[in-house]
């Protein structure tokens, strides 16, 4: 194995890993909705998605450190196969709540596996070599590929007439990452400890909460998870008004997050440019701007408008976040990686929810209210990023920038 053999195998991986789920979230509203069930059971399914998935995100990343990326890897993309057959097939809340347990575990399981075993296996392979081109590329991989996934999701209802199609071509995309994965993961990157899952997992929490840069990400994650949620959730209302045909909707929806996707690959894309001349006081000014796109929406009255700055918040948005995966693999050791990528996972979620929290709250007062309030908070997490460290020989631009 090589190290650009490795790095083609990463990036062809972490398509078709992503693919699977970005085919079926644009129906996925409307396919519930289709079948007979209330906004309220829909918000239901969605809640029991996200609890399931924070309370398994970091215990899920200790048992890949564990018993092995490849191994836990393969088991994700099963269940996460899984999910998509019983999305397809149910109909009644009860099997929807069921298919939604199951999304949920296939992410939890999946979620910083390919990134760790990447980052090990090269170092495995060349210790000397650099791991943030390869890293970023993937963020950029991960959004185009959401950006066709996204595009696929919106177009097969309105050849096939049937909003559950996109399940169906879903599951045969989990289906073909599963079969890929087997003989794509041949390296001996992330294979396992021989450390009891609970020491694991406690020495790993223990380090991500004593190191400064650690908290750090988990707070600046928390406030990028929230910002994604209220961006993501508040834009299809917009789209909603544009046509009263589930399908027609689809494809607007789908045509909608293919654009913002590939903003976020423009943004992944750039984000090594700024790693390497910007560092912390990059990360500080691209978390103010983020709030200012933010706060202006909530005065924007042309769509026109209000698209341009939700598409560039979803730039800006993806640059940091990929400046904050390459300085989480800094700092994160061998048998510990996996479980630190989850712990900032599971922050990145728990502001996710706090987002729909305050989607509930402030709906009374109105979308502008909701945007003033991300923007504050994405503006309060990234200034935690303030305090910058004299750089030191041997260390990368992102690392060295980022210290505490």
């Amino acid at each position: 194995m090589t190290v650009s053999g490795l790095r083609r195998r990463f990036l062809a991986l972490t398509a078709l890993q992503t693919v699977p789920g970005a085919v079926f979230f644009p129906v996925l509203v409307l396919l519930v909705q289709e079948r007979g069930h209330t906004l309220g059971e829909i918000g239901l399914l969605f809640a029991v998605f996200s609890a399931v998935a924070l309370a398994l995100e970091i215990p899920s990343g200790s048992v890949a450190d564990v018993y092995g990326r490849r191994r836990i890897l393969l088991v994700s993309a099963a269940v996460s196969a899984s999910a998509c057959l019983a999305l397809a097939l149910a109909h009644d809340l009860w099997p929807l709540v069921a298919a939604f347990v199951l999304t949920a575990v296939g992410r939890a399981l999946g979620s910083g596996i390919l990134d760790s075993w990447y980052v090990d296996s090269l170092r495995e392979l060349d210790p000397e070599a650099d791991f943030e081109p390869a890293v970023a590329t993937a963020q950029v991989v991960q959004a185009l590929s959401l950006a066709v996934g996204a595009l696929a999701g919106g177009l097969v209802p309105m050849v096939s007439g049937h909003l559950v199609m996109s399940v169906w071509v879903s599951l045969a995309f989990a289906l073909v990452f599963t079969l890929a994965a087997v003989p794509l993961m041949t390296t001996r990157g992330g294979k396992g400890t021989r450390a009891p899952l609970t020491s694991t997992l406690s020495a790993a929490l223990k380090g991500s909460l004593s190191d400064a840069t650690l908290v750090r990400l988990m707070i600046l994650a928390f406030g990028l998870g929230w910002a994604v949620t209220v961006l993501e959730v508040v834009w299809p209302s917009h789209i909603a008004t544009l046509t009263g045909d589930a399908r027609s909707t689809a494809l607007v929806y789908g045509l909608v997050l293919a654009v913002a996707f590939t903003a976020r690959a423009l943004g992944a894309l750039s984000a090594p440019k700024g790693a390497r001349f910007q560092g912390a006081r990059g990360i500080v000014l691209l978390a103010a701007v983020t709030a200012s796109f933010l706060a202006v929406m909530g005065f924007v009255v042309h769509l026109a408008a209000f698209a341009a700055l939700f598409l560039a918040a979803q730039w800006s948005t993806a640059v940091i976040m990929v400046l904050s995966t390459l300085l989480l693999h800094h700092r994160a050791t061998s048998d510990q990686r996996v479980t630190f990528t989850s712990v900032e996972s599971f922050a990145a979620q728990a502001g996710g929810i706090a987002g729909s929290v305050l989607l509930l709250a402030a709906e009374p007062l109105g979308h502008r209210t909701i945007w003033l309030v991300t923007a504050a908070v994405v503006l309060a997490t990234g200034a935690v990023f303030v305090v910058r460290k004299r750089t030191g020989r041997g260390q990368s631009a992102v690392s060295s920038a980022l210290l505490p």
